[in-house]
């Protein structure tokens, strides 16, 4: 007896880590095997699953989408990041489908070697917005192996042909065929083409005007050759407007915190409708690795521990989606650090450290302000309470305050210089010097050596003075660094010696009321 092993959802399921081939099993079985037991009936579920698999239609979320009539679909047992492993050393398996009976206008190569066909952007664009993200059942129709070409029929969560919108909006042409799928087709294309809706707007009929008012997009790249615009004036863009945010489309994601988007035109822009390119760093968070950079004569490094979970984690987030994204700095290399939006207006660098999936890093949060700083910093100690993901065998060390990331209600005494004050705890009266975080107020000379200070040292200290001495505060301690003390003691001391050559600085967050009634400051 032979039977048919049905495959589950977890039609990509891999064999080894995700990296194994799609396969269907058959299973040959002996004459003593039992049968199966009538007391056990299918339900409705495995019933429709296995007339669905017989048929070879299959279920997935569609991951990413390329063009108008191409689409990348992953499985839907993988397409979370939570499914995946914390050590996997592969990427999910997904199928790239051409959309079966249509044919899309063809979008220019990112390096200008081909010219945009007309309706390329807003075909691709329609497909994005119905897709991208979305519960899908498709079927793989046709297979060309040569070109590792992949065509099937695509169904969204409404039951729509995915083909059958894109030549209904006229946004693709339908192919000649002679099943009932290619009669629809063409059925809507005239329909289309009637209505001059799509690409039919830029037929044989529509007048030169028409063209005039839409010119073809053009996609500018980040450089200083020709046809690019330089780093330093995507930065300055939004340092001029206050940080302000443009719009984009993520097309690409490298390492978790590599992105590659296509920043929209802006309102008074749309006319020009120029499009730049760019590729940008998270600001303010590090992430295991994906892809490493090979030196010449090491062996090849593998993905870093739960390197793949956290790609999978932005992807699902932000990948083909409409997001927003502000210019923050250039590091010594040129790189472009950035922050990066979803669409509901969360940032991305914020919601991996909430995840446990990425790590605060100092040096680029700099670039940040103080207030986004601090949120990222809250942000991984929420993760670290719950040990997620990266700190799951996070254990706090001795020297963190148990009042980190709490608040406390305060009463400033003094004011030391423009970035430390002295608090009194309303709780239990015991004074407590810290330093404001995330920033750095020009230093105070010091007794005893040649320093003389700063410029603007005395200035600062006497702004904060008359803003906080003497008021009532609230104060959150957000975290805190051992420093030499000193410059270090005598040598050969002991555990303890060594200990004590040490001083532990506090940095916090300080708000207050206003005697008007305003906003905390």
């Amino acid at each position: 007896m032979v039977c048919i092993v049905r495959e589950s959802e977890e039609w990509m399921r891999p064999r080894r880590q995700m990296g194994g081939r799609w396969r269907r099993f058959r299973i040959k079985l002996p004459p003593s095997f039992p049968s199966p037991s009538p007391s056990l009936p299918k339900t409705r579920e495995e019933e429709e699953e296995e007339r669905r698999m017989a048929t070879g239609w299959l279920r997935g979320v569609v991951k990413e989408v390329s063009s108008g009539d191409s689409v990348v679909v992953v499985s839907s047992g993988c397409s979370s990041h939570e499914q995946i492993p914390p050590n996997c050393q592969a990427l999910r398996q997904e199928k790239r489908l051409i959309l079966s009976g249509i044919m899309a206008p063809r979008l220019g190569r990112r390096d200008g070697s081909t010219n945009e066909e007309p309706g390329a952007w807003s075909s691709r664009e329609n497909l994005r917005r119905a897709l991208v993200g979305q519960g899908v059942v498709f079927r793989v129709d046709d297979v060309i192996k040569g070109k590792n070409l992949e065509f099937g029929t695509v169904f969204d969560s409404q039951n729509n042909n995915a083909a059958l919108l894109q030549v209904s909006a006229g946004l693709a042409r339908a192919k000649d065929g002679k099943s009932d799928l290619a009669h629809q087709l063409k059925q809507a294309e005239e329909a289309a083409r009637n209505k001059g809706l799509g690409i039919w707007t830029f037929g044989e009929n529509s007048s030169g005007k028409e063209r005039k008012q839409n010119p073809r997009r053009k996609v500018l790249g980040v450089g200083d050759g020709d046809g690019c615009v330089t780093a330093q004036s995507l930065v300055d863009r939004s340092k001029l407007r206050n940080r302000m945010r443009y719009g984009c489309v993520v097309e690409s994601v490298g390492n978790p915190h590599v992105l590659r988007v296509l920043v929209k035109p802006t309102d008074s822009e749309k006319q020009k409708r120029e499009f730049v390119q760019a590729t940008v760093f998270l600001c303010g968070v590090a992430c295991p690795l994906v892809q490493r950079r090979q030196q010449e004569g090491q062996e090849t490094q593998g993905t870093e521990a739960f390197g793949v979970r956290s790609k999978v984690f932005v992807e699902n987030l932000v990948l083909s989606r409409d997001c927003e994204v502000c210019f923050e700095e250039l590091d010594k290399f040129g790189n472009v650090y950035a922050s990066v939006y979803t669409p509901q207006g969360e940032s991305v660098a914020e919601l991996l450290l909430r995840e446990g999936l990425a790590k605060v890093l100092d040096w680029s949060g700099r670039m940040l302000p103080s207030l986004a700083s601090s949120k990222q910093r809250q942000a991984e100690k929420a993760a670290k309470a719950r040990k997620a993901n990266l700190w799951h065998d996070y254990v706090p060390s001795a020297g963190v305050s148990e009042d980190a990331g709490g608040e406390m209600k305060c009463i400033v005494t003094e004011v030391v210089s423009g970035d430390t004050v002295v608090l009194l705890s309303l709780k239990d009266r015991s004074e407590r010097r810290v330093h404001l975080s995330s920033l750095r107020a020009p230093r105070m000379p010091t007794r005893g050596n040649n320093n003389q200070g700063e410029p603007w040292a005395e200035e600062a200290k006497e702004v904060l003075r008359q803003k906080i001495v003497g008021k009532e505060v609230t104060a959150r301690i957000e975290y805190e660094r051992k420093v030499p003390l000193g410059g270090g003691g005598q040598q050969g001391g002991g555990d303890q010696q060594q200990q004590q050559q040490m001083r532990t600085l506090s940095f916090a967050s300080i708000s207050y009321e206003e005697r008007q009634g305003g906003s905390p400051k």
